[in-house]
């Protein structure tokens, strides 16, 4: 049986609307989801960290081919993983959940307006343009883990003001987008999660 949403954050910003499209996710806060039990081979845990770590190969070659930035410092395959695991658990059977009118999907928790500012990747053979091709992707372990790589690539930014770049800016500009990244982050059960996904 699955445990009970960690209950969000309740802030609005400035009073415009659109600025909610960052309000934390809820997520899981049981170590039943996002662990196996059972103690049993991991697989489809495994089936998806090689589909991120795919995901982050190829991005790498794409960049070097159209001599593009190099990842920003710290974004590793164990980041984005940890940032999968701290989102949802890395949950492949979760597929959309409703918040204050904003609908996240899949194993990253992606909202429509996060997949449009990480330039509306899509599966083999779609078109952004087409009904429900957001929510194709994000559903999608390969195609929801490149909407966070082109995220990642394009908005890092020093979030913590801690004056280096490292995973622990990715993880809060995930959590709250851009504009709102360096809130304070340490009390969520999403932030303990990735805490103790990287250091493990």
């Amino acid at each position: 049986m699955l445990s009970t949403w960690a209950r969000p954050l309740s802030y609005q910003l400035a009073g415009n609307r659109h600025h909610c499209r960052y309000l934390p996710r809820m997520i899981y806060t049981t170590h039943a989801l996002y662990r196996n039990p059972s103690n049993q081979p991991d697989v489809m845990g495994a089936l998806l960290r090689f589909l991120l770590a795919t995901v982050f190969v190829a991005s790498a070659v794409l960049s070097q081919n159209d001599l593009q930035e190099e990842f920003p410092p710290g974004w590793t395959e164990k980041c984005i993983g940890c940032m999968c695991e701290a989102s949802s658990g890395c949950n492949q059977t979760l597929e959309c959940i409703e918040q204050n009118e904003v609908k996240y999907c899949g194993v990253f928790l992606l909202s429509d307006i996060y997949w449009q500012d990480a330039g509306t990747p899509v599966l083999q053979g779609d078109n952004p343009m087409r009904i429900g091709a957001f929510e194709r992707c994000v559903r999608d372990p390969y195609c929801a883990a490149r909407a966070v790589n082109q995220y990642i690539q394009r908005y890092a930014k020093d979030c913590n003001r801690d004056g280096v770049l490292s995973c622990d800016d990715y993880v809060r500009l995930h959590y709250f987008g851009e504009a709102s990244c360096e809130r304070p982050i340490s009390s969520l059960p999403y932030y303990r999660i990735f805490r103790s996904c990287i250091m493990s």
